[in-house]
């Protein structure tokens, strides 16, 4: 599918260009921008996971994908702060059994190891938005939402101009 890494690409130019109109104008970026951009994102893992032909098993990654990735944007107190919680909690707990059975299923598989480097890129960039080194949450939501819509380097024509020639590099970003 050489089309997908070119769509991929004028999604998210448009998308961040929208919002950086929108955050130059009133000086916020709304959420949509990112639901959408992640969303974008979900739908494209999906047509991959189908166009790479491996294990149907595979889309059941989807399921955690969205539950850390939605519940971003769910205003909701946080998990143990007020009864009425359990939808979340559950959802959690549902979200990690489906990790570790799909870890459990194709732990030798290099396919699962480049689809858990999303969530990996996911909680760096929590830590480093907690740790005050990303600086506003917009930053951090178009950062996780792009991680999720380029989980391998996008590839086409020329680009990408510089090519990474060690395996540990190419293991590390996909």
């Amino acid at each position: 599918m050489d089309w997908m890494p070119i769509i991929k690409v004028a999604i998210a130019i448009v998308i961040l260009s929208l919002a950086s109109l929108s955050d130059w104008r009133s000086r916020m970026a709304s959420d949509a921008f990112w639901i959408v951009l992640g969303t974008f994102g979900l739908t494209f893992l999906a047509l991959q996971i189908y166009a790479d032909g491996v294990s149907p098993l595979y889309y059941l990654f989807l399921f955690p994908l969205c539950v850390f990735f939605y519940d971003i944007y769910w205003d909701r107190p946080a998990l143990f702060e007020k009864d009425g919680e359990e939808l979340a909690l559950a959802l959690y707990i549902s979200a990690f059994i489906v990790l570790g059975a799909l870890i459990i299923i194709f732990q030798t598989d290099a396919y699962l190891w480049k689809l858990m480097s999303i969530l990996v890129v996911f909680l760096i960039i929590i830590l480093l938005y907690y740790f005050d080194i990303v600086k506003g949450g917009a930053d951090a939501k178009a950062l996780i939402a792009l991680a999720i819509l380029f989980p391998i380097y996008p590839a086409f024509g020329d680009f990408p101009l510089l090519h990474i020639p060690t395996e540990f590099i190419q293991f590390l970003f996909p």
